[in-house]
């Protein structure tokens, strides 16, 4: 399997769609590289699923899938 690597920091934003719905993104040197797949009705439930991801990043970097 194939390591990735991220050598600048990526940047994280939540923001409101144009349904007026929270979503998140990450980018990193303007690409998007993660979004949110759905629009959320609260802040805290877009908040919980950007969260899901980042502990999903954290296991991979545990078991050196990522560096």
């Amino acid at each position: 399997m194939a390591k990735l690597k991220i050598t600048i920091p990526p940047k994280l934003e939540i923001y409101k769609d144009s349904k007026e719905e929270w979503r998140w993104k990450i980018e990193v040197k303007e690409d998007i590289i993660g979004a949110s797949t759905e629009g959320y009705k609260n802040r805290k439930d877009c908040v919980d699923n950007m969260l899901n991801l980042k502990n999903r990043i954290e296991y991979l970097e545990r078991n050196k899938l990522i560096v």
